[in-house]
């Protein structure tokens, strides 16, 4: 999907388009394979072994083998071999404030976490480093802030509709493969966005029965960043709104121009997260 101007976001049929892109067949099973590989690299490799049995032995003889599955992966050794950047450690020097950046990397794990993102550019040629607060647990009148390493499943890209290397606009959220829609409560799906295709709703409220999976829809949430705007989002593109967030004014990025999704890449097709864009 490409993007001329950040007010298109403010448009309730553009944000369904993108909706549509991002849980259309060819982008689910993007990020159904991308899902593959990220579970591989973490050793749950047992399940795609007989997978792929399944399709070159019979039954009885599959589920003989199913206790015998290994789930180490050889994945994890080549990507960790790949991935030196922070093999030697870093060294971050600056003439003001050393402390506090020294504080800031132990804080919030940065050189973990940039490792993690290091291994993730090797197993999927891009990724994404999140930042975003959160409140405290202890003091919720207090906020901190996380750094997030995102896989290629948990967020997609609306690129500049001219200059195609530049993402204008991240949507965050989860991806969680299932092919059976199930009614689901508000408080199981909060933060968890069930990227499905969705062809058969129609994204209507109708006197009928709705299919479930507008029901479904009701419930997911994508996060939207632009330099200019920053709100969340059900399935059907409709902004959610509370008594404190109710008018055009408060989706306004509260750190603008700066985005907290900062993409990797090995080429500008993978930043885009899909190499039909």
């Amino acid at each position: 999907m490409k993007m001329s101007n950040e007010d298109q976001l403010l448009d309730m049929q553009f944000r369904m388009q993108v909706l549509k892109e991002i849980q259309d067949p060819e982008n689910i099973e993007r990020k159904r394979q991308a899902r593959k590989r990220t579970e591989m690299f973490k050793d749950k490799t047992g399940m795609y072994v007989l997978e792929q049995l399944q399709r070159e032995l019979d039954p009885e003889t599959v589920e003989e083998m199913r206790t015998r599955v290994s789930n180490i992966s050889i994945l994890k050794k080549i990507i960790n071999k790949k991935a030196r950047v922070y093999k030697n450690g870093v060294s971050r020097q600056s003439d003001i404030n050393q402390d506090q950046i020294d504080a800031a990397v132990d804080t919030l794990d940065l050189n973990q976490k940039y490792k993690k993102s290091n291994r993730y550019l090797e197993l999927h040629k891009n990724t994404a480093i999140y930042s975003f607060p959160y409140p405290d647990p202890i003091d919720p009148s207090k906020w901190r802030i996380a750094v997030r390493v995102l896989d290629p499943t948990m967020y997609d890209v609306l690129e500049d509709s001219v200059n195609p290397e530049v993402a204008r606009a991240y949507v965050y959220g989860y991806f969680v493969d299932s092919n059976v829609i199930h009614s689901a409560q508000p408080d199981q799906t909060r933060n968890v966005a069930k990227l499905e295709s969705m062809s058969t709703g129609n994204n209507k409220d109708e006197i009928i029965a709705d299919n479930p999976r507008d029901e479904y829809k009701d419930n997911i949430r994508f996060v939207w960043w632009s330099a200019k705007y920053h709100f969340t989002t059900d399935g059907h593109g409709e902004i959610i709104t509370t008594e404190l967030n109710d008018d055009i004014a408060d989706i306004k990025n509260p750190i603008s121009p700066i985005i907290p999704i900062f993409g990797l890449s090995r080429s500008r097709r993978s930043l885009l997260g899909t190499g039909r864009r």
